[in-house]
């Protein structure tokens, strides 16, 4: 019976420190210290976010950021259609933030499933490309991220847990580097979660799901990992964004009673991917 071990998969992933100070400190700076107008902070906070992620592939993928123009492998692409995304609500400020990031969402989707699509037939390759999309921006739309007024702090929640999940459960499924670039979204999420603690952040951590949903996506397209757990890492976004609008309505002197049940919802789905996780390593013999 072969054995297997996290330990170095966990000192692999140390470096996503970085970024997770990177993100704090500007995110500090962006929201607290620089006197300027409400949409110029929002900017500043979530061009931080980007440098973030623009971070975390240099430490754990720099060949994402060579490849940045000209991507030859899916996990390529994600670094330019971040940039893509941000940009694109940058030029068409004056439009709802969902509209400029449907179209590079359709865009990326298109980039990043290219591969299989070309190994599918034309009706099969569509049905899949519209479900995945139907499901990406089904999950965005329950996110509300309309600057000037930031991202609320319940709504972090999710994306932290699914990515620190994603983390967890990619170098158990297979694939390192897509542990290694999870956690260092998990880091990044992490720190704009830190950074929310006395109140909204300025930034819409669009940018962070954006880079969530591609990496489940690759996860579930060329990693191989179970549809189950692909499942409860999707159904951790969408209950946990679900119960953060809920607690939107719950009073203020019940503040505390808001985090327990957007924590408990987001965690519901992740608990059967990695039991999941668990019981197919048991199935291969796998032993801690």
């Amino acid at each position: 019976m072969s054995s297997f071990s996290i330990a170095p998969a966990v000192a692999l992933m140390l470096p996503a420190v970085w970024p997770f100070f990177l993100v704090l400190v500007s995110l500090f700076l962006a929201g607290r210290v620089f006197s300027l107008r409400p949409d110029r902070r929002v900017f500043l906070a979530d061009l931080s976010v980007l440098s973030g992620i623009m971070l975390v592939f240099g430490m754990f993928d720099n060949t994402a950021l060579r490849q940045f123009f000209h991507p030859d492998r899916p996990m390529d692409g994600i670094p330019l259609l971040a940039t893509l995304t941000f940009l694109a609500r940058q030029l068409f400020h004056r439009f709802p933030p969902i509209y400029p990031e449907a179209a590079t969402t359709l865009i990326g989707l298109l980039i990043l499933l290219l591969p299989v699509l070309r190994q599918e037939s034309l009706a099969g390759g569509v049905r899949d490309a519209t479900l995945v999309y139907v499901i990406w921006m089904g999950v965005r739309l329950l996110y509300p991220a309309a600057p000037p007024k930031g991202i609320e702090r319940p709504f972090l929640v999710p994306l932290f847990l699914t990515s620190s999940a994603l983390a967890a459960l990619s170098p158990l499924s297979g694939s390192l580097l897509l542990g290694q670039i999870a956690c260092g979204m998990a880091a990044v999420t992490g720190a704009i979660l830190l950074a929310a603690l006395t109140g909204n952040v300025p930034c819409t951590a669009i940018e962070a799901g954006w880079v969530l949903g591609a990496l489940i996506l690759i996860g579930r397209q060329y990693v191989d990992i179970s549809q189950v757990v692909i499942a409860s890492l999707t159904g951790s976004l969408f209950l946990g964004a679900v119960s953060a609008r809920f607690v939107r309505k719950i009073p203020g002197r019940f503040l505390w009673a808001r985090h327990g049940l957007v924590i408990a919802s987001t965690l519901a789905p992740l608990i059967i991917g990695v039991s999941e996780t668990l019981t197919s390593l048991a199935h291969q013999g796998v032993v801690y």
